[in-house]
């Protein structure tokens, strides 16, 4: 995981100081587009305040603990996962929803530290029975619990939410820190990180400039776009047999729909490919099952018929 740091977001940066002088409120919420640094600087954050010196030196128990499986093994730190979080069975409710954590955690004091951190990296996806449940601890926190909250946007969130805690912003990273930040030197290739650092693990690695050539070479002629089909199939499989690759291949299809973008966008037919793209990346957000393969096979079905058969 790559991050920008705090470096570049000068707002975030000011808020997170004073916090590390003054008393953390019940809530932060941090707001900002992927790759921007909103969960690297959330788990420093809270690593700096279970540490035992309160610098998150590495070496006290609490920072050692904590640095085991990104923290999970703190038992002052709660992350739940980035997906949607349930309300739970009123009885018996499974871990990580959110009556788990009212009825099991927040009633019981920290174990090690003065504090527990209950972290939610994607708190626009908290169900509403479940965030209704939340607004009241929300409002009247236990002295001993803190919340970190994690969304792209402010418009994602509850009004109600917004209100009871810290607003923490994070924003796109300019071009020239992103070109200090990772080395790349090619405007193209900076372009294509977005102004975040989502994507740079994919736009450092061997694929990605064989991708970029493969695709450069399918839209020289049809003989090259049925390779890159192929190209592109193939690395599902080399995805998910080398599981050391530090990028995703969801990273390798989007880096791959951006290139199509880029190189496009110059072509009478831009406008036709770009519809296509953004069908293909919403098909694919949205895929269940074994649905991506046929969205895969839509798309070049539509750059062969808009790139090679229209007159």
């Amino acid at each position: 995981m790559h991050s920008s740091g705090l470096k570049y977001q000068r707002v975030a940066s000011r808020i997170l100081d004073y916090y590390r002088q003054h008393p953390v409120p019940p809530l932060l919420i941090f707001t900002g587009p992927h790759g921007t640094g909103k969960l690297d600087a959330a788990l420093q954050f809270i690593q700096e305040q279970l540490c035992e010196a309160g610098t998150a030196c590495g070496s006290c128990s609490d920072c050692r603990l904590f640095q085991q499986i990104g923290g999970e093994a703190h038992p002052d730190f709660i992350q739940f996962p980035a997906e949607k979080t349930p309300i739970g069975d009123a009885k018996k409710p499974e871990p990580f929803t959110v009556r788990w954590l009212l009825s099991t955690r927040l009633p019981f004091a920290p174990y090690h530290a003065k504090r527990r951190f209950v972290l939610f990296p994607a708190a626009d996806l908290i169900n509403h029975e479940a965030e209704t449940a939340l607004l009241k601890t929300l409002e009247e926190p236990p002295d001993h619990t803190r919340f970190i909250f994690i969304a792209d946007s402010v418009e994602s969130l509850k009004e109600t939410i917004l209100s009871r805690g810290v607003h923490v912003p994070f924003h796109h990273v300019p071009l020239r820190a992103l070109e200090a930040q990772t080395g790349i030197r090619d405007v193209h290739d900076l372009e294509m990180l977005g102004g975040s650092f989502e994507l740079l693990d994919m736009i450092q690695s061997e694929a990605y400039r064989s991708l970029k050539a493969a695709v450069d070479d399918a839209l020289s002629h049809q003989l090259g776009l049925l390779e890159l089909e192929a190209y592109v199939r193939e690395e599902a499989k080399r995805n998910a047999e080398m599981k050391e690759l530090e990028y995703t291949y969801e990273d390798f299809l989007q880096a791959f729909a951006l290139l199509l973008l880029q190189r496009t966008r110059r072509m009478p037919v831009a406008g036709d490919i770009t519809q296509a793209v953004h069908q293909f990346l919403s098909g694919m957000r949205m895929a269940q099952g074994g649905m991506l393969p046929f969205h895969l096979s839509r798309l070049f079905f539509d750059l062969h018929r808009t790139i090679y058969e229209t007159v």
